[in-house]
């Protein structure tokens, strides 16, 4: 027992080492990206407009780059959104100031329109034939989402499937929740919620712990289970290592059935961790 609660002290220490090169770096991160986009910092990249999604492409190789030689074997990778975020935020207030920024949105409205004329010849619907037909008839177009009858706004939400595959996905889950409880046990637990970075317990069994705590661990799937059976993703991937992470119940339980890139975008994350902060500053001013 002393053995395993050495590994985890020193795997602790190598982790919180690894978050402090990261925070350091995080610039040179950055800027690594900016060469691979054929730019020389990083300031030009949000100059010219580009989205973090376009960012996210370099990520791999911009953290290589950052870690050199050094690099270790695990939790080496930049987290490319949060720390983009963070930059964001130094340079303009916040990202959502910079994605209002008028360089931002011109970008976004080229891009949108160049993938509109290579896939469609057009550079927005408004100009395709079929619209313009519509406009010459006139359109008697029902609204069949605001019938009491329509019963499938869950799953246009990616939180329920189609009723005719639901015996399917049932056993799907089975699967899934099968091979997650092999898989876990190689999933290695650093104390730290993967979204929040914010301190987690895992139950030990103690019946005087509120196993309701916001802060303790449970085990969470970084592309959830349903939205893994709607894209025809295998369970094995879904129950993969690579696709856990620990983090804390009460966060998970906000983040239901979305998948991590959806809550990062969201500012879900951002959010909590204000709620969080405001919380114990009036618990101790109590």
């Amino acid at each position: 027992m002393a053995n395993n609660n050495k590994s985890l002290t020193t795997r602790k220490l190598e982790y919180d080492k690894i978050v402090e090169f990261r925070k350091l770096h995080s610039i040179d991160y950055l800027n690594n990206i900016a060469k691979l986009m054929g730019y020389t910092t990083i300031s030009e990249v949000f100059d010219d407009g580009w989205p973090i999604t376009e960012l996210k492409k370099y990520s791999d190789e911009a953290s290589k780059l950052t870690w050199g030689a050094d690099i270790p074997n695990r939790y080496w990778k930049f987290m490319c959104r949060e720390v983009c975020n963070e930059y964001l935020t130094e340079k303009y207030g916040s990202p959502k100031d910079y994605f209002n920024t008028e360089v931002f949105i011109k970008r976004r409205v080229t891009n949108i329109g160049n993938t509109m004329e290579t896939r469609y010849g057009y550079r927005n619907p408004g100009q395709s034939p079929e619209h313009r037909e519509l406009m010459k008839k006139g359109s008697n177009c029902k609204n069949p989402f605001s019938s009491d009858s329509f019963k499938y706004n869950s799953y246009i939400r990616g939180k329920t499937v189609l009723p005719e595959d639901k015996i399917a996905y049932d056993e799907y889950r089975k699967k899934v929740d099968k091979l997650t409880d092999i898989n876990k046990q190689n999933l290695p637990f650093t104390g730290i919620c993967y979204y929040t970075e914010l301190p987690i317990f895992k139950y030990d069994g103690n019946k005087t712990i509120n196993r309701n705590d916001w802060n303790m661990a449970t085990i969470d799937h970084k592309i959830s289970v349903i939205a893994g059976f709607l894209r025809g993703i295998s369970p094995e991937i879904i129950s993969s290592v690579d696709n856990l992470c620990w983090c804390s119940k009460y966060f998970n339980s906000f983040k239901g059935s979305k998948c991590e890139d959806e809550i990062r975008l969201s500012g879900l994350i951002e959010r909590f961790k204000e709620v969080i902060k405001k919380y114990y500053a009036s618990s101790e001013g109590d």
